[in-house]
C-alpha cells in the first residue's frame, strides 16, 4: 500500500503545483477553508435530522472546493473530508446518492483497516427492502465488510459490520446465516445499551424474516423498535416500526390498519433518512385502486412508484416497473400479454421470473413451452414474494393439469386461505387465495372443499369492501 491510499499519509503540495493554480481557484480554495469550520461545528451540533444531513452535504462540499480529496492535501484535510463524508453518510439514505457517500468514503479510507470498517459501516439509516434494491454495486461492499468480519474487532464495530453484511446480502441468498448474524449483531447491541445499534440491529432481524416467520416476527420486533426509538428519540426507526405494522396488516389482509400505518410511517419519515425507502408506499396506493377497480388510478399510481424507485436509486427500476405491470395486466385479465416482457425478466433473472413467465405462455396458448419451464423450475423461491410465485405457478399447474404439482400447491397454499395474494408484500395484489384454493380443489377432484373456498373468497371480497368504504369516509 502506497502512503497516499489514507488519510493518515502524509502529503505536501509543492510550490509548482500552488503557481499552476489560476489565482481566483486559490482564493475560492481559501474561502472554502475558512468556511468549514462553523459549518462542520453546527452540523455536529443540529439536534434536527434533516438540517444536520444539509450540514453535513454543505461541509463536503466545502471540502471538495478546498481540494482536500486530492493527493497534494495535507493529511489533516484528507482526514477531515474522511470523517465528513462519514458523518453525511450516517445521516444520509440507503439510496443512490448514499451509496455514493459511502463509495467516496471508502476510496479515501485506503487500505487501512480501522478507517475501512468505518467506512464500511457508516450508511447506517434503516432498510425495508433487500429483494428490490440494486446489487449491481454490491461485489466490492460485501468482499470488504467480510474481509473486517474475518479479523478481530470490539462489539460496536463488529456489530455494526454484522448489520452492514445483512443490509447489503439480497434475499436470493440462504436466510440461516443471515438471521444468524442478524441476531449475533442485536446480541452485541444490546450488551452496549447502545438504543441506536439496538434498533439498527432489530431491522437487520427484520430483514432476514422470511415465510411463515413474518406472521409473528414482525410485531414484536415493531414493538420493540417503538420502546427503544422512543427512548432515544429516533423518529426514523419509529416510521419503521409502523412500517412493519403495516406490512403485518397488508399480511393478515387488514386493509384499514395497513392504510393508517401506512400514514404513520409516512408522517414519522418526513425529512428523515427513511423517507425515500417508504417512497413504496406508492405503490400501496395503487393496490388500494385496484382493489377499488380505478385501473386508471392504479396505472398512474405505479408509474409514480416506479419512477421514484429509480430516480432515488432505492431500488431497480425496470424490477418495480415489472411488478406494476404484472397486477395490471392480471386486473384486466391479459396476464397473457405479459409473455414478451416476462421472456426478457426469465433470460435476466430466471429464478424470479420462472413461475410468472411459465403461467404468460400457458395462457397464452404454449402449452409446450409452458411446460417445460414448469418442471425446469419445479419450486417457487420461498426468499422472494413466495405465496405470489406459488400461486403463480398453482394456475399453471391447472391450466396444464398437471395433477401431481396441484396437489403439493394445494397443501402449501392453505394456509394462506383467507388472504388476497400478493398483498402481504404491499405492493401489488393478484386476487383472493381461496380462488386458485378453488381451482385447485377442482382439478383434485374435491368439488366440497371448492365450493366452501368460493365462499371464502367471497367472505374476503365483501371484508375488503367494507374497509373501502371506511377508508373513503375518513375512519
Amino acid at each position: 500500500m502506497g502512503s497516499h491510499d489514507r488519510p493518515g499519509a502524509s502529503y505536501s503540495a509543492s510550490a509548482t503545483q500552488v503557481l499552476a493554480q489560476p489565482p481566483s481557484r486559490i482564493a475560492q480554495r481559501r474561502t472554502a477553508a475558512r468556511a468549514l469550520a462553523p459549518v462542520v461545528t453546527a452540523a455536529r451540533d443540529s439536534t434536527v435530522p434533516e438540517r444536520r444531513a444539509q450540514l453535513w452535504f454543505t461541509a463536503v462540499e466545502l471540502h471538495d472546493i478546498a481540494g482536500h480529496s486530492e493527493a497534494a492535501a495535507t493529511t489533516e484535510d484528507r482526514t477531515a473530508m474522511f470523517d465528513a463524508l462519514c458523518e453525511l453518510a450516517a445521516v444520509s439514505a440507503h439510496d443512490a446518492s448514499g451509496r455514493a457517500v459511502r463509495h467516496r468514503a471508502l476510496a479515501l479510507a485506503g487500505a487501512d483497516p480501522d478507517l475501512r470498517v468505518r467506512a464500511l459501516t457508516c450508511l447506517r439509516a434503516p432498510m425495508i427492502w433487500t429483494d428490490l434494491t440494486p446489487r449491481l454495486d454490491n461485489a466490492h461492499l460485501r468482499r470488504g465488510i467480510e474481509a473486517a468480519l474475518a479479523r478481530t474487532y470490539p462489539a460496536e464495530p463488529r456489530a455494526r459490520l454484522l448489520i452492514a453484511a445483512v443490509l447489503a446480502s439480497g434475499a436470493e441468498e440462504a436466510v440461516a446465516p443471515r438471521y444468524r448474524r442478524a441476531c449475533e449483531a442485536l446480541d452485541l447491541a444490546y450488551t452496549l445499551g447502545d438504543p441506536e445499534l439496538i434498533c439498527a440491529a432489530l431491522d437487520a432481524v427484520a430483514l432476514t424474516l422470511t415465510g411463515p416467520a413474518l406472521l409473528t416476527g414482525w410485531r414484536p420486533i415493531a414493538d420493540e423498535l417503538t420502546r427503544v426509538a422512543a427512548a432515544c428519540g429516533a423518529r426514523h426507526y419509529r416510521a419503521l416500526a409502523q412500517y412493519l405494522r403495516f406490512r403485518a396488516a397488508c399480511r393478515d389482509t387488514d386493509l384499514l390498519a395497513a392504510f393508517h400505518h401506512a400514514k404513520h410511517a409516512l408522517e414519522l419519515a418526513r425529512g428523515g433518512p427513511l423517507r425515500t425507502q417508504l417512497d413504496t408506499l406508492v405503490a400501496f396506493a395503487a393496490t388500494v385502486e385496484l382493489l377499488r377497480g380505478d385501473l386508471d388510478a392504479a396505472a398512474r399510481d405505479y408509474r409514480e412508484f416506479t419512477t421514484r424507485m429509480s430516480d432515488s436509486g432505492v431500488a431497480h427500476g425496470p424490477s418495480t416497473a415489472l411488478i406494476g405491470a404484472c397486477a395490471l395486466a392480471w386486473a384486466k385479465g391479459e396476464f397473457a400479454s405479459m409473455r414478451d416482457r416476462l421472456a426478457y425478466a426469465y433470460a435476466a433473472e430466471p429464478d424470479r421470473a420462472a413461475q410468472p413467465y411459465a403461467l404468460a405462455l400457458a395462457l397464452a396458448g404454449d402449452l409446450d413451452e409452458a411446460r417445460k419451464l414448469f418442471h425446469r423450475h419445479p419450486v417457487a423461491p420461498r426468499q422472494y414474494f413466495w405465496t405470489v410465485m406459488a400461486a403463480f405457478r398453482a394456475h399453471t399447474a391447472i391450466a396444464l393439469g398437471e395433477v401431481e404439482s396441484a396437489a403439493l400447491l394445494y397443501e402449501s397454499l392453505l394456509p394462506h386461505s383467507g388472504t388476497i395474494l400478493g398483498f402481504d408484500t404491499g405492493l401489488a395484489v393478484f386476487g383472493p387465495a381461496d380462488e386458485v384454493l378453488a381451482e385447485l380443489a377442482d382439478l383434485l377432484g374435491d368439488e366440497e372443499s371448492a365450493l366452501i373456498l368460493r365462499g371464502r373468497a367471497e367472505a374476503v371480497r365483501d371484508r375488503v369492501r367494507a374497509a373501502l368504504e371506511a377508508i373513503a369516509a375518513g375512519e
